[in-house]
Formats: structure tokens, C-alpha cells, sequence
């Protein structure tokens, strides 16, 4: 079993409130924060770009998605 990479990191944004306001909706949808929405949505990026391979923690258990492969579900603006 690979040893998961601990979040020690912090990361702090400013943005529009109305984008918080989608995000939080968003996370909701999806049951998580909007923390853990943000983190997943730049680890997609990354990977995406080839910027980040996958990750130990890809198999956390809160992030089945990144250890399977599975498209992110569907967002608000996509049901």
C-alpha cells in the first residue's frame, strides 16, 4: 500500500462572492466542501496538462474518483 501524502499545505484564494456561491452549490451537489471541490478540480487540471501524475492519495477513500478513472460526476450546469 502506498503511504498517502498528508495536506499540510494551505492554500488561500480570494474570488468573486458570486463564484463562491456557484462553487459552494457545486460541492454540495457533489457532497463534499468546497475545499475538497477546488483541490480535485486542480488536481484534474494538472493531470490534464501533464503536470501531475497520479498521486498516492489518489486512493483516498473520500476521492474514489482519482484512484478509478471515473469521469467527476455531472455538474450543476450539466443536469
Amino acid at each position: 500500500m502506498a503511504l498517502e501524502e498528508k495536506k499540510t499545505a494551505i492554500f488561500q484564494v480570494r474570488m468573486r462572492p458570486s463564484v463562491k456561491a456557484a462553487g459552494e452549490k457545486a460541492a454540495a451537489a457533489e457532497s463534499r466542501s468546497l475545499a475538497s471541490l477546488m483541490e480535485w478540480l486542480l488536481i484534474e487540471h494538472l493531470q490534464a496538462k501533464g503536470m501531475l501524475g497520479r498521486t498516492p492519495n489518489a486512493t483516498m477513500s473520500n476521492e474514489p474518483h482519482l484512484a478509478t478513472g471515473h469521469p467527476r460526476s455531472p455538474s450543476i450546469n450539466e443536469t
